[in-house]
């Protein structure tokens, strides 16, 4: 006669809508793992942490929570972070099996995510209204673990995610502005230049207009003939 296997407990899958985890094993030894459980969740040390709401978007990337999990792993921190968990949108759930961990945890985050900003001019404003930006964003967001917002009211450009990240796309989108903003300068003159400038030299305005065509240059003459309007990128402007 074959004797029954004995069964192992074993722990089932959590149940988030529920808030359950589910026990399967022999009616005797899921009372004693529940029992062990309960002594666990009873030490356990909950900590807020509050951080800007496009940093909490940012770490619930999963590209990103993959990162700040594997680094608590790396070093041993028995803790977890919890999202949407909170009544504040601005707050993040430390979870520890202890104080020390929890406090660990909190260090070890703080330390592996930046939020930077960058402050717009009105010309840069116009720039982030192009296809040519929203381009650049998405292969930044790709190749980088990192969120990139608009804040409008700030008229700023916030970038925030893994720290190393960071710094790096933050220095290019500053070089991605340089590149890409038009800028204008005037040049004051009387009329009568003005003219002479456009009807004379009209072939070598628009030979400059066409070499510098990729920094955008245009030479326009103003309404009452006083000025000429220069326009285009930094590089475009110098040259």
């Amino acid at each position: 006669m074959l004797q029954a296997q004995k069964r192992q407990p074993f722990l089932g899958p959590i149940n988030l809508d529920n808030e359950t985890l589910c026990l399967d094993g022999p009616r005797k030894i899921p009372k004693e793992v529940q029992a062990e459980v309960f002594k666990i969740i009873s030490k356990i040390i909950e900590k807020p942490v509050e951080l800007p709401t496009n940093v909490i978007n940012v770490l619930k990337m999963p590209q990103v929570s993959s990162v700040t999990k594997d680094l608590l792993k790396q070093r041993s921190i028995k803790a977890i972070f919890v999202y949407d968990q909170s009544r504040s949108l601005n707050e993040i759930q430390v979870l520890g099996v202890d104080s020390q961990s929890t406090i660990e945890a909190e260090r070890l985050l703080l330390s592996t995510i930046q939020d930077k900003s960058i402050q717009l001019t009105n010309e840069n404003t116009q720039v982030l209204d192009s296809r040519r930006w929203k381009n650049f964003c998405a292969t930044q967001t790709s190749k980088f673990k990192v969120g990139i917002v608009i804040d409008i009211p700030s008229d700023t450009v916030r970038v925030s995610g893994i720290a190393e990240d960071v710094n790096k796309c933050f220095d290019e989108i500053i070089q991605f502005l340089e590149a890409n903003t038009i800028l204008h300068e005037t040049i004051p003159l009387d009329p009568e230049s003005t003219q002479f400038v456009f009807k004379r030299w009209a072939s070598k305005l628009e030979d400059n207009k066409r070499d510098l065509y990729t920094c955008s240059v245009d030479i326009r003459m103003t309404s009452n003939l006083k000025e000429i309007d220069v326009s285009g990128t930094n590089e475009g402007l110098a040259k």
